[in-house]
């Protein structure tokens, strides 16, 4: 073998060598990577599954928002979650007995019939077809209460 063929291998093999120690290098950043995406998005899947939102929109840009933690899967009366946000922040709510079960008269100053808007709620972008007191909300859910001119 000559010199020229003896340095050529040499080369040859401490590229191979440091291409193996890039790509080795590369794989451990990755998979540590991952292991960290893992880790952050534990916490929101956690979130997600033992809470329930609340939103009260009155309309013409007024939204407060409320998140309730740690509702098991026998749910939350969505009557309960109004008044327990509400309580909390010094809001007034007035209800009401009916056929239908409670319903809300008023949250705050927006009373049903103001201007022909009524109080609606909706979970999960749905409108409920049931009263406040008979509505359950399990974790995950998102409830929302809407100042608005009603359909019917």
């Amino acid at each position: 073998m000559t010199k020229t063929n003896k340095i050529l291998i040499a080369v040859l093999i401490i590229l191979l060598i440091c291409g193996g120690i890039l790509w080795l290098d590369s794989t451990q950043e990755e998979s540590s990577g991952s292991l960290q995406k893992v880790e952050t998005t534990s916490p929101a899947l956690e979130f997600q599954t033992n809470s329930v939102n609340l939103v009260i929109n009155y309309g013409e840009g007024g939204i407060i928002e409320f998140t309730r933690q740690g509702v098991g899967n026998d749910g939350v009366s969505v009557l309960d979650l109004l008044l327990e946000f509400t309580q909390a922040q010094g809001i007034n709510v007035v209800k009401k007995d009916s056929d239908f079960g409670v319903m809300i008269e008023s949250i705050g100053d927006k009373k049903n019939g103001d201007d022909g808007k009524y109080w609606m709620f909706y979970i999960n972008g749905e409108l409920s077809p049931v009263g406040v007191s008979e509505a359950k909300v399990k974790p995950g859910d998102t409830v929302e209460f809407k100042f608005e001119e009603s359909s019917f």
